[in-house]
């Protein structure tokens, strides 16, 4: 009587299965295995997976941007050179646009952190610290690949300040008034860090 051989149909999803453990062990999620496929041919059916995306929002696979690449199956960006999986903070960072106009600045810091405040907030160096005094909020951002300011400014955000931990040195900058230019200035210090005053 013929028919299909148990063994090999055994053997078959064995292999299957180990093989796809070992490949998400190694994190290889672009392996090309496809255990669908090998239980196709012992007559198992399969369900394709929807091409749409599982979250509202969320971008196509394989969407390239500021030197990043989407994986939907892991729901998150790769660095295009190194490969790596990048947090959720990092692919945002480099997802956010540069201000526009006037208000783009660019320094040597690349990927380095930027804190801005209203105009009474000053900035010193203390032990290898930023000292931030101000009594207002500071706003969180970032410079990107070529080291443009990645934050947008408020209009009542008037002074911030550029660091890179474990740089040798660190920009201050102004902004005037809303349509001024951002003026950076380069300031001598090993930074680690910063902290706050009130």
């Amino acid at each position: 009587m013929g028919g299909v051989n148990m063994s090999n149909v055994k053997r078959l999803l064995i292999l299957g299965i180990a093989a796809g453990l070992a490949f998400s062990v190694m994190g290889n999620t672009a392996a090309g295995f496809n255990l669908g496929k090998v239980l196709n041919k012992v007559g198992v059916s399969t369900t394709e997976s929807s091409e749409e995306p599982l979250y509202e929002g969320e971008p196509a696979d394989g969407t390239r941007e500021n030197g990043m690449v989407y994986n939907a199956e892991v729901h998150g960006w790769y660095d295009e050179k190194t490969g790596a999986l990048l947090s959720r903070n990092d692919a945002e960072a480099r997802r956010m646009p540069a201000p526009p106009g006037p208000t783009t600045a660019k320094c040597d810091l690349i990927y380095g952190i930027v804190k801005a405040g209203r105009e009474d907030l000053e900035v010193r160096l203390e032990n290898n610290l930023l000292i931030l005094k101000t009594r207002g909020s500071l706003w969180d951002g970032g410079t990107g690949e070529k080291g443009e300011i990645s934050i947008i400014l408020p209009e009542e955000c008037k002074k911030g300040v550029v660091y890179k931990p474990k740089a040798d040195h660190y920009f201050t900058f102004d902004k005037p008034n809303r349509d001024g230019p951002v003026t950076l200035v380069r300031h001598e210090g090993y930074v680690i860090g910063f902290d706050t005053e009130r």
